[in-house]
């Protein structure tokens, strides 16, 4: 297998934080990051507390990822804006979300 192509395990693991970090978003912007537990994010994703601290071995390196992402988004769209020429607004900044 060509190792440019990542394996179907790689790809489950990926999903898996990816998931992990989705729900947690999620579930911390519903009910605020002190009010969200572990297993809240673990029931919500459909995975162990084992699982979950393979990922992550403390709930607070999720806000890094969290963090990490918004950045990149922000990112994307101010390049966006300026090839395309147009102003960036509030709401583009606003769209920065999961969905």
């Amino acid at each position: 297998m060509d190792r440019s192509t990542p394996s179907l395990r790689e790809k489950q693991k990926h999903h898996t934080r990816t998931e992990i970090v989705r729900i947690a978003f999620e579930l911390f912007a519903a009910h605020g990051y002190e009010d969200v537990s572990v297993e809240m994010i673990c029931d919500a994703v459909g995975i162990s507390r084992t699982t979950f601290f393979n990922y992550f071995p403390q709930k607070e390196l999720i806000l890094r990822e969290i963090a990490s992402s918004r950045v990149e988004k922000l990112k994307a769209i101010i390049t966006r804006f300026s090839e395309d020429g147009k102003k960036l607004t509030f709401g583009d900044v606003v769209a920065l979300s999961w969905r």
